[in-house]
């Protein structure tokens, strides 16, 4: 690792300087990391924020949609820019938007911002990652048979050899270990909206060396799926030659994707990875903090689905639409252009429910995720058609 941080500096700042990085070689790597949010965010100001602040401004003003750089920076690079992509064409909020307005603006400067999350990514590896070990990006790959599940609602197991499968070369050779990930196709009403993963596991191929793992996070087809981070919590050390869980329970995460197809390719970051003597420590967990303030019994999801109208009851186990959402969204002012007191209106938002009722990074409610068992009945509700 040390003989690596120093190739990298040399690398960066050129033999001419070595002598003096080597000296100041913690100074010189925050400043080179720091320089490389520097350039990601310039090409955010040429990309993104110039589409985003005609765009969203009006809703938006505060966030993502802000006319300040830093402050819609830092809102997009929350949410990433497949979320923001798919809200753009999708006239959420009551917009009047259309695919066919804003489509051709984002594929005109879209390629540029991918380029630019490439470089920061070496530029990220270069700067060694930070105090916490090295930033290690997997090669990006097609999952095999991924599209089977689409019909067979299987998992599929995918791995990545960490010692030959890095995106950037010059982090080859560096962990002995393998990384596995099970995978399948989420399916809403028959269309195909992104991807569902659970069970990250890593295993040593030799016995020789622990590996210390902090912080995963997804990457397809090149772009940061930043809104999932059911995986952010993840601190473990692993020294087993079989898979050893990364995260307490399935651990599953779901990527929003709705254009995954045979050929979409999927990647993990390592935010921070290296080799360690350290003995392991238990898995990470996943971060769920319930909203409801006073216990509520779980109620067995039916085996037929749940049904609209018991999710908005007033009364009744089923209830968590009046329990937990119409208080907001109720078709006034602060309803976000949704009302879960209507049926049509529910329905046409379920995929929009799906999403942030699941999303640790953007929760609905914002005060935090429902309890997971809500969740799980809300998602029988769409699953099985969005019954009346």
């Amino acid at each position: 690792m040390k003989a690596l941080a120093g190739l990298l500096i040399l690398i960066a700042l050129g033999a001419s300087g070595c002598g003096e990085a080597m000296h100041n070689g913690e100074s010189a790597l925050s400043s080179m990391a720091a320089a490389c949010d520097a350039n990601l965010k310039a090409a955010f100001s040429r990309t993104y924020h110039p589409f985003l602040t005609t765009t969203c401004n009006g809703c938006h003003s505060s966030a993502h949609g802000s006319n300040n750089l830093s402050t819609a920076y830092s809102a997009f690079m929350e949410r990433g820019s497949s979320l923001i992509d798919y809200q753009a064409t999708h006239a959420h909020g009551g917009n009047n938007l259309s695919a066919s307005v804003t489509q051709p603006q984002i594929d005109s400067f879209k390629p540029g911002w991918v380029a630019a999350q490439n470089e920061f990514l070496q530029c990220q590896v270069q700067a060694g990652g930070g105090a916490g070990g090295l930033k290690f990006i997997t090669a990006e790959k097609v999952i095999p048979n991924l599209m089977n599940t689409v019909t067979n609602t299987n998992w599929v197991p995918v791995e990545w050899d960490l010692e030959t499968e890095s995106k950037i070369a010059a982090a080859n050779g560096q962990f002995k270990a393998v990384f596995r990930v099970e995978a399948r196709v989420h399916v809403v009403n028959g269309v195909n909206q992104g991807i569902n993963f659970r069970n990250p596991t890593l295993r040593l191929k030799t016995g020789s060396e622990n590996i210390e793992v902090k912080a995963l996070s997804i990457q397809i087809n090149g772009d940061d799926q930043n809104s999932v981070t059911t995986y952010a919590d993840i601190n473990s050390i692993v020294n087993a030659t079989t898979n050893t869980p990364l995260i307490s329970n399935s651990g599953s995460a779901l990527a929003y994707f709705p254009t995954v197809s045979a050929t979409t390719k999927t990647g993990f970051v390592f935010e921070h990875i290296k080799n360690t003597t350290q003995s392991p420590s238990g898995p990470g967990t996943a971060p769920n903090v319930p909203i409801t303030p006073v216990p509520i019994a779980d109620v067995p999801v039916p085996a037929g689905g749940v049904t609209y109208t018991q999710l908005a009851a007033s009364s009744g186990v089923y209830r968590v639409f009046n329990r937990s959402c119409v208080g907001c969204h109720n078709g006034g002012n602060m309803s976000g252009g949704l009302n879960l007191q209507n049926y049509e209106a529910s329905k046409a938002k379920a995929a929009v429910i799906q999403t942030r009722m699941n999303s640790t990074a953007m929760p609905m409610p914002p005060s935090g995720l429902l309890r997971q068992n809500d969740r799980d009945l809300v998602q029988s509700w769409i699953d099985n058609g969005t019954m009346n």
